[in-house]
């Protein structure tokens, strides 16, 4: 083997029979770019259009296959019709030398691979601006029925201003579906090959949503999320695990990611986005709820030495076939195994032993941890998802549903809030999973305040979960002091819990100075009254000084201290007290003395000397009807 290995050494690769050659006639290739595990790429100049082109040359072992070229050539064509920013345009397509080409669009950037190898992670938000670029470009090509089938770092360019170009549209589903025909296996690179590709080989949008959460997964921790295992076993991985949490190894991821890697990621294609314009959504979202603290935090990964060319694998739909990695597997050098004397028997014997120990361990194992007492699930994601949906998710991954139901600010009526076990979280089937389902936000009736003292009204306001907002006093003559006068908004009104209600409470009445009346006409005395808030009652009475209409007395002093509401009694006279002499002539001298007196008049008595009746009034002055104050003179005559 050694010599072997030195033999192969000094040999000098030969050269490329196309660099150098102008490829139907039109393109001049300058260069090669890279090669993979389905094609090589050229840099080339187009000589009719003067401009700089990529041609992607099939390998030759894909090129005999002349049901895989028809596919080809057909998905160039439709590829073609594409045209999206985000999308590598295809400009052309043909055979050269037996093989099938591409003539693309010529990009001179980095791949997301060669920038990973120089930087070792991304920041977490370049990475989601990426991936929700890369979205956008799937976008264009699921609305017109084209499926990538092959996303991963190696397909993802990019150019000035960081931009993202997507690539490989035609060439990795025409040699899946060529593969899948010929020999029952699906062809993509296994550490982002959605589950339903390697279990049935059947892919749509969700397939590409599924390598797009595996590829955000990597941007940020710097490795994709089954590093370091066998084809098989990353293979494995896809079908019968979860993707696991990010923020199990990078503490400060917020749940947001998580959540939504695992929703990018789900096994089931129903639990994923439906297509890249729904992903590409929820990127945007998380990348407008975090802060840019949390945005700008790396990873901290060093730097890879480049690794060889990630190489596509083709995967065997049943589980005894092998799967083909691309490239050659090394052999055990001699002398690895001691042996002290020469194998009697052939060394394959050997290896094949070791190899079915190898299985027959791995089987004990594998059916401890897939169908023995060592089998854990993991609590599927359903943040966010419809309740019924929710059950039938968590039912569908083998664990029972149970639901409670809480008030959510954030969460939408009948939506999952969360989960407990956390979703993610590896259990054993049948495990009961409560759903914490989404009531939507608690929306709670204003009590009625009115009256209350001020504590017992914001104890009232706590206890309904509202919130005080702005106390101001009022003098109020209807409400004590320290009582509440009014409450905005009012007693019943519908509000979300935690709102504010503004409260108004009573300083009671209000002090004020009593005014001068004496001697104020009635209009002039209400005015004054009112001005102060001052509840007034009136009597009236005589009064030879005062006029008639004008205020006699007040019974509180002018100035002094009184409240808003107070009672104050002012009287106001109605002038002299006026009487009509009555008709006394011929009456009885006594009676008519004690009626005039009786009146209030002062009577004066005359006499006209004739002796005739002193007894009896002979007349009157003044005159019967005469109108006089009480308290003058009326004159009585007798002869």
């Amino acid at each position: 083997m050694a010599e072997e290995s030195t033999m192969y050494a000094d040999q000098t690769p030969p050269a490329d029979p196309l660099l150098g050659a102008i490829v139907d006639e039109r393109y001049l290739i300058l260069d090669k770019i890279a090669s993979g595990g389905m094609a090589t790429v050229y840099k080339a100049h187009d000589e009719r259009l003067d401009r700089l082109v990529a041609v992607k040359v099939m390998h030759r072992h894909l090129a005999e296959s002349a049901d895989l070229v028809a596919r080809f050539r057909r998905e160039a064509r439709a590829t073609a019709r594409l045209s999206h920013p985000g999308v590598v345009a295809v400009f052309d397509q043909g055979i050269v030398d037996g093989c099938g080409y591409l003539v693309m669009e010529y990009i001179p950037g980095k791949n997301l691979r060669q920038l990973l190898i120089e930087q070792g992670s991304f920041s977490l938000r370049r990475s989601l601006e990426i991936v929700r670029d890369t979205l956008r470009a799937l976008a264009s090509a699921h609305r017109a029925g084209l499926i990538h089938r092959d996303v991963k770092p190696e397909n993802i360019l990019l150019i000035e201003d960081n931009k993202v170009k997507v690539a490989d549209f035609g060439l990795a589903r025409a040699i899946s579906d060529a593969t899948l025909a010929s020999t029952g296996s699906v062809l993509g690179t296994v550490a982002y090959i959605a589950p339903e590709l390697v279990t049935q080989g059947e892919a749509d949008a969700r397939s590409d949503i599924y390598s797009v959460g595996i590829l955000l997964y990597e941007l940020i921790a710097g490795t994709p999320p089954y590093d370091g295992k066998s084809q098989i076993s990353i293979a494995w991985s896809h079908v019968h695990e979860n993707i696991p949490r990010l923020s199990e190894s990078l503490g400060w991821i917020p749940a947001e990611v998580d959540n939504l890697i695992c929703t990018l990621a789900a096994r089931s294609p129903w639990e994923r986005p439906q297509n890249g314009n729904e992903a590409s959504e929820a990127i945007s979202a998380v990348l407008e709820s975090l802060p840019a603290e949390v945005l700008d935090r790396r990873a901290d990964v060093k730097p890879q030495v480049p690794p060889p060319p990630t190489q596509t694998s083709t995967m065997s739909l049943a589980n005894t076939k092998p799967i083909n990695y691309g490239r050659a597997t090394s052999a055990l050098p001699v002398g690895a195994i001691d042996e002290p004397t020469p194998p009697k028997k052939p060394r394959w014997v050997l290896a094949l032993a070791i190899v079915l120990l190898i299985v027959a361990i791995a089987s004990g194992v594998a059916w401890w941890f897939i169908a023995g007492p060592g089998m854990r699930v993991r609590v599927p994601v359903v943040t966010g998802i419809e309740e019924i949906k929710a059950v039938q998710v968590v039912q569908k991954a083998e664990l029972q549903a149970k639901t409670k139901y809480e008030f959510s600010d954030k969460v939408r009526r009948g939506q999952v809030i969360a989960s407990k076990p956390d979703q993610g979280t590896r259990v054993k089937p049948h495990t009961v999973v409560t759903l914490v389902v989404s009531k939507g936000v608690r929306m709670v009736r204003v009590p009625s305040v009115l009256d209350k003292d001020k504590d017992q009204a914001i104890a009232d306001l706590k206890t309904h979960q509202l919130t005080v907002g702005d106390i101001k006093e009022e003098y109020s003559i209807t409400v004590p002091k320290g009582k509440v006068i009014a409450s905005d908004p009012g007693a019943g009104a519908v509000l979300k819990h935690g709102t504010a209600v503004k409260l108004t409470v009573s300083k009671g009445r209000e002090p004020v100075k009593v005014p001068g009346l004496v001697g104020k006409t009635a209009e002039e005395a209400t005015k004054l009254i009112s001005q102060v808030g001052l509840q007034a009652t009136v009597t009236e009475s005589y009064s030879d000084s005062v006029p008639e209409g004008k205020v006699i007395s007040q019974s509180m002093a002018e100035g002094a201290q009184a409240l808003r509401g107070d009672q104050i009694t002012y009287i106001l006279s109605r002038g002299p007290e006026i009487a009509i002499v009555p008709n006394l002539r011929g009456t009885s001298m006594t009676d008519a003395k004690s009626t005039l007196e009786n009146m209030g008049f002062k009577v004066n008595i005359e006499s006209r000397l004739l002796g005739i009746d002193p007894s009896r009034v002979y007349d009157q002055s003044p005159h019967p009807g005469t109108k006089l104050k009480r308290g003058e003179v009326v004159t009585l005559i007798h002869i």
